[in-house]
C-alpha cells in the first residue's frame, strides 16, 4: 500500500504532468508530421489493419493527423489541457484496439506511427538485432505497451488538478483576478 501512495505522489506531481504532456505531445506533433506530409502513405497504413470502412480511410487519412497535431500543440502549451489529454487519450485507446485486433487476426503490418515513404524512423533508433522493442513500428506487444503506458499518462493529466505549469491555469487565475476586483 505504501509503494502505490509513492507511486501516486510521484505521479501526479506537477512535475511529472508536466514531463508526460511534453511527452505525450511532442510524440502525437512528431507522428502527425509525416501523415500530413504524405497523407497517401498514411492512407496505406490505415488500408492495412483492415478495420476502417474504404469510404472513409481517405478522410481519416486527412483530418487524424491535424487532429494529432493541434491537440499535440495545446496540450503542450496547456490550451485547453484536460480537453486534448482526453481526445488524446481516446485516440490512443482506439489505436490499441486496433493493434489487439491485427495481433488477434495475425495481419502483420507497421503502426503508420511514424512512417514516411515505407521507411520506419524507429528502425533508425533501434537496432537491427533487437526488432521488437517499445520503439519498434510494428504492429504487436511493445507497440500496444508503449501505447498503453501513454494511455496512464494521458490519464493522469486528465484527472490532474491545475497548476501554474499550464497557460490555462495562468489565464484562469488572471481572470479571476480581474473579475473579483470589478464586480459585474
Amino acid at each position: 500500500m505504501k509503494h502505490m501512495d509513492t507511486i501516486k505522489r510521484w505521479g501526479m506531481h506537477p512535475a511529472s504532468i508536466f514531463v508526460f504532456r511534453l511527452i505525450i505531445g511532442a510524440t502525437f506533433m512528431y507522428a502527425s508530421y509525416y501523415k500530413i506530409l504524405d497523407p497517401h502513405d498514411f492512407a496505406r497504413s490505415i488500408y492495412n489493419y483492415r478495420i476502417v470502412p474504404a469510404s472513409l480511410i481517405n478522410i481519416m487519412a486527412v483530418i487524424l493527423p491535424w487532429i494529432e497535431m493541434v491537440c499535440g500543440i495545446m496540450l503542450i502549451m496547456g490550451l485547453f489541457m484536460r480537453e486534448n489529454a482526453f481526445i488524446l487519450t481516446v485516440m490512443l485507446l482506439v489505436f490499441s484496439v486496433a493493434i489487439v485486433s491485427v495481433m488477434v487476426r495475425g495481419i502483420d503490418t507497421e503502426c503508420g506511427c511514424f512512417k514516411k515513404n515505407g521507411v520506419e524512423t524507429q528502425q533508425v533508433i533501434s537496432s537491427a538485432s533487437t526488432g521488437n522493442t517499445l520503439l519498434s513500428d510494428k504492429a504487436g506487444y511493445p507497440l500496444l505497451i508503449r501505447d498503453l503506458i501513454m494511455v496512464l499518462m494521458g490519464l493522469a493529466i486528465f484527472v490532474s488538478k491545475p497548476s501554474a505549469c499550464e497557460l490555462d491555469f495562468c489565464c484562469r487565475k488572471r481572470t479571476f483576478f480581474f473579475a473579483s476586483e470589478h464586480p459585474a
